[in-house]
């Protein structure tokens, strides 16, 4: 990667989910239960989440592409996920979709057994729940502390721009205020009906906040957003560790 100048680089733009928040594998399943958690994975040999995100996927792949699907890791989610993002649908309503779709699979015996089913739905309760958010995930300390760093450098500016339903944002905004007053702007899908990775998402923030592309960097741990963001002429980071970033970010210049 070839260094570039300090002055380069102003507006560094972060995704919440993924990269300033991260999932609590042992908050979720403390709140599931651990027992059964523990019996499931001795009974399945599985990880409940893997086979969460496998049963999500399935679903997407049985829909009608009609939207820019949204992704966790390499998993496709079903279309009422996005509406949720898009701030269409609340939690509860997609809760129910997808409650509908598994009693489907149930039917055509997708899963091993009903104490998988079951299982499963559990997970789903606590990890879409928009009022379990605080509860699933925890702050990445590393990433504020980077976002702290880089407010300290004259001319740096700090933007949000992140795929989330406004219920589960208006829970975090609400217990992390410290953290999000350090943004100096923000744009989410609920808000904009817009989703990453469209191209319409990134024009939105660059243009809201007047942000010159090639002075923009975008960080997100999905690699079609870093895709799509460098289609709009922003450099794009893939996050796959603090330490990385860091790195990255001393190669263009930025710290």
């Amino acid at each position: 990667m070839i260094k570039s100048k300090k002055s380069d680089y102003k507006n560094i733009i972060f995704d919440m989910v993924g990269v300033l928040l991260t999932l609590d594998y042992m908050k979720l399943f403390a709140k599931v239960g651990v027992i059964p958690i523990t019996a499931y994975i001795i009974r399945h040999r599985k990880n409940p989440i893997t086979t969460l995100l496998t049963m999500l996927n399935t679903i997407a792949q049985s829909e009608t592409p009609s939207h820019f699907p949204l992704k966790y890791k390499n998993y496709s989610l079903p279309k009422c996920m996005s509406d949720w993002h898009l701030g269409q649908k609340t939690s509860n309503e997609i809760l129910d979709e997808i409650f509908k779709h598994m009693e489907e699979l149930y039917k055509k015996h997708y899963f091993a057994s009903n104490f998988e089913k079951k299982t499963i739905q559990n997970v789903i309760n606590v990890f879409y729940d928009s009022k379990s958010i605080t509860a699933t995930t925890k702050l990445n300390k590393k990433v504020v502390d980077l976002i702290k760093t880089l407010k300290k450098h004259d001319g740096n500016k700090i933007y949000l721009l992140s795929n989330i339903d406004k219920e589960s944002y208006d829970i975090i905004q609400k217990n992390h205020k410290e953290v999000f007053n350090l943004f100096d702007g923000k744009i989410l899908s609920c808000n904009v009906n817009l989703l990453k990775p469209s191209p319409l998402i990134f024009d939105r923030i660059l243009n809201t906040y007047h942000l010159t592309p090639n002075q923009s960097i975008f960080i997100d741990d999905q690699k079609e957003n870093i895709v799509a963001a460098k289609h709009s002429g922003i450099t794009g980071i893939l996050y796959k560790n603090s330490q990385k970033i860091y790195q990255e970010l001393e190669e263009l210049g930025v710290l």
